[in-house]
């Protein structure tokens, strides 16, 4: 990892520190920074930079529309166009977990509030079997982290699509143990959001076996 590298993904953390606290103004102002800054540069570092940028910015979008009741369909596409370049651009950096981060976004969180929940759940299911795979295959332990990261996020977004559709408890039941095996998952298993999670889930397969 370069000095260039390290230098830019602090000023990426700026840009997702102003996205999570909603100042918008300032997360464009200092993403269009480095987009200008790098617009001549087509490493591979300098295409993971820009494609976590541009997850930034299609999260931005899909915080707008689900800010709106019902959901603003209209920011959802266009949020799910920005992850497909957030992806393509990773890939373009010979970065399989930032595409694969992408992807997640687009089958568990997108596809789902467009109505597309079936197909969503499908491709949410290859994103964790691949994400699962690269995570096998890699010798570094940082990326091995960030892939099993995005498979237990495909864990947790079927079982909470299964639960908003009443689909079958088995597959809660079976998303739960596959959930238990992921190393990620078992670091941050006593955080307060992934122990609430799991309590919905367990409820829901009680109430409905």
């Amino acid at each position: 990892m370069s000095k260039q590298f390290e230098a830019l993904l602090s000023r990426v953390k700026a840009i997702e520190e102003a996205r999570r606290a909603r100042r918008y103004a300032q997360m464009y102002t200092l993403a269009m920074s480095i987009v200008q800054e790098l617009r001549d540069e087509n490493t591979d570092e300098i295409w993971r930079i820009r494609s976590r940028i541009t997850y930034e910015l299609h999260m931005a979008r899909y915080q707008l529309a689900m800010e709106s009741d019902p959901p603003n369909q209209e920011f959802l596409r266009e949020s799910m166009a920005i992850a497909g370049i957030s992806a393509e651009e990773a890939r373009r950096g010979h970065d399989p977990a930032g595409a694969l981060h992408a992807e997640m976004n687009i089958s568990g969180l997108l596809m789902p509030a467009l109505g597309r929940w079936a197909e969503g759940m499908m491709r949410s299911r290859l994103v964790g079997l691949r994400a699962d795979a690269f995570a096998t295959e890699s010798a570094d332990e940082s990326e091995r982290s960030r892939l099993l990261k995005v498979a237990m996020n495909t864990y947790f977004h079927r079982i909470r699509i299964t639960m908003e559709h009443g689909l079958k408890a088995s597959n809660v039941e079976e998303l739960l143990e596959q959930l238990d095996k992921n190393l990620v998952y078992q670091q941050l298993r006593n955080e307060t959001w992934a122990i609430e999670a799991i309590e919905k889930a367990r409820a829901y397969v009680a109430s409905t076996s």
